[in-house]
């Protein structure tokens, strides 16, 4: 309807043209000269109906921002389909696509006629994918400004790159060819696809010997499953080197069951192979940017050339299929993305405090006394910790009682309080973390302190209990829980009261003598350095005291011996000796 008013108002212009021509005096004009304006006029008025069926005689201007081939669908689709059924290439039929009954879906018949034309408006290759190269010469059809098209969507670079152009011809008319097929060397089997990756899955070579051929259609098993299409893969297409000749969505309709195998068709374009020529072309498969990990787990392994899956047109117009038999199943390591991967590794970190004792103040209070120093290691993604939970356990029955708990983490030189915690019957959990980010590939090292109240001479001793990972709850960046791996370790004993010593290594020297005989024992000098402070109340240290030993062989083995040694101690001014009696 739309052309229809556009010609009447092209027609009426000329007609008023023609009529103020004529108006102008006419006497002194042979017959002749009279019919050669009238066939000047008759000239422009074609070459404006020409350049208004051009434009598919569209009011409304169609805008796109995207490449459209077969599966896509959007009101640009149908914007597309009612230029070209005005631009003289219909969809094909009287029913879906039709005039009046354009979609927004593009399918079969949309691909055919926008091939059409481009094959006519000199668009390589003339394959019926709308990329960057058909929609630039609608702009210029059109006079429109239109949108930009992102061509990492999938844009056709198109020209003549290997011959492949919408009129292709062969150069060996009414030579028949032969043609074989089998997979290209590159990709290699089991090419890996990560989710929301577009990528190689296999390679095709063709042989083409006697005789030119034109390949025109490829035709792959999928798979036998419909996961394939609906929960693996959502888009397939096929490579020229960097020339896409053709892409489909992978749906019900695109991709069609044969037997008990799903199979996809590409088609529509033409890509010369000479006499002689070996030409490879790969097929890209688009995985879908979230996958279950059910479908990770079972990688696709039927994906294959089945037999006659390759159509080529020789120089004597006959069809050439290849293989003469199935090609071997091919298969593709479905990989999720880096997020859906993470993983969280704990650990105890070297400098965990080993047992020392704490003395409580004159209220019987110890705080912040240090029971663990644990890390967090986040692999292959981002993690984040929600809830931690732990506990201690009370190996000696004293007054002291642990009534809070503090989470730390290191943060450059000092420590950032994360979280705290009521404990309960000597447990508690640091719960609803809301911030707590393990980036990829770093360390995150916590610190774990606790309160105790009640103190009182009568000494305490708590330990951190054994932890597991299954204590710590942790989400990757899309929300799924993951349970870290690994065991956070035991941590200190402590021992809390009023009063007591508090030892410091300081350092010690060590000195060995081997044996003068083969086989024979060697011998181990050495020794250790302690301060003692005494806190809460006077100290007495014993200056005779057992030492225990712990040797390590050349090949790794252990040997863990008791002696006593002496203890030498200075004594400091302002303390006094106590003498046995």
């Amino acid at each position: 309807m739309t052309k229809t008013l556009a010609q009447k108002i092209v027609a009426i212009a000329t007609t008023l043209t023609v009529t103020g021509m004529l108006a102008a005096p006419v006497y002194g004009l042979t017959t002749a000269e009279l019919q050669v304006q009238i066939d000047a006029l008759l000239a422009q008025l074609s070459t404006l109906q020409t350049q208004l069926s051009a434009m598919g005689g569209s009011a409304a201007a169609c805008t796109f921002t995207r490449s459209l081939y077969l599966g896509v669908s959007g009101a640009d689709v149908k914007c597309l389909q009612q230029y070209l059924n005005g631009a003289g290439f219909p969809l094909a039929g009287s029913g879906v696509g039709s005039p009046g009954n354009e979609t927004q879906y593009y399918g079969g018949l949309s691909k055919a006629a926008a091939a059409a034309w481009q094959l006519a408006n000199g668009v390589s290759p003339a394959v019926g994918y709308f990329g960057p190269l058909s929609q630039a010469k609608y702009t210029s059809l059109a006079g429109t400004t239109g949108g930009t098209t992102d061509e990492t969507t999938g844009g056709t670079t198109g020209g003549t790159t290997g011959g492949t152009t919408g009129g292709v011809v062969v150069t060996t008319p009414g030579v028949e060819a032969i043609v074989s097929t089998e997979y290209a060397p590159s990709p290699s089997n089991n090419s890996v696809i990560k989710e929301g990756e577009d990528k190689d899955a296999f390679g095709v070579r063709i042989k083409v010997r006697q005789g030119d051929a034109i390949f025109e259609r490829l035709k792959f098993i999928l798979g036998t499953s419909t996961s394939v299409y609906t929960r693996q893969f959502t888009e397939a297409s096929l490579w020229d080197g960097t020339t896409e000749l053709d892409r489909v969505v992978l749906n019900s309709s695109t991709v069609v069951k044969d037997s008990s195998n799903y199979v996809v068709t590409l088609d529509g374009f033409k890509r010369l192979i000479k006499a002689g020529e070996n030409a490879d072309f790969v097929v890209k498969l688009k995985a879908y940017s979230q996958i279950d990990s059910t479908y990770t787990t079972t990688d696709p392994s039927a994906i294959s050339v089945p037999e006659n899956g390759v159509r080529t047109v020789d120089g004597s117009a006959i069809n050439q299929y290849a293989p003469s038999t199935a090609l071997g199943a091919r298969t593709v390591d479905l990989q999720q993305g880096e997020a859906e991967q993470a993983e969280l590794v704990m650990s105890r970190n070297a400098d965990y405090p080993k047992a020392y004792r704490a003395v409580a103040d004159t209220q019987g209070e110890a705080d912040h006394v240090v029971m663990n120093i644990i890390d967090a290691k986040a692999k292959k993604g981002r993690v984040k910790i929600t809830d931690w939970a732990a506990s201690i356990a009370e190996v000696t029955d004293g007054n002291a009682t642990g009534s809070t708990a503090y989470l730390y983490r290191k943060d450059g030189s000092s420590w950032k309080l994360i979280a705290s915690a009521t404990i309960t019957t000597n447990g508690w959990t640091w719960a609803d973390m809301t911030d707590e980010w393990v980036e990829k590939d770093a360390t995150n090292t916590y610190k774990i302190e606790v309160k105790f109240t009640g103190a009182s001479t009568t000494e305490a001793r708590y330990d951190f209990s054994n932890a597991t990972a299954a204590d710590v709850t942790a989400q990757n960046e899309l929300g799924d829980t993951i349970t870290p791996s690994e065991s956070l370790g035991t941590g200190s004993a402590v021992f809390v009261a009023t009063r007591g010593p508090i030892y410091t290594f300081t350092g010690s020297t060590l000195k060995y003598t081997k044996a003068s005989v083969a086989g024979a024992s060697g011998t181990l000098e050495g020794s250790f350095t302690f301060k003692m402070k005494a806190s809460g109340a006077d100290v007495y240290a014993s200056q005779t005291g057992a030492i225990i030993v712990t040797i390590l062989d050349d090949d790794g083995t252990t040997t863990t011996s008791v002696s006593f040694g002496t203890v030498v101690y200075s004594q400091p001014s302002g303390t006094q000796e106590k003498v046995s009696s």
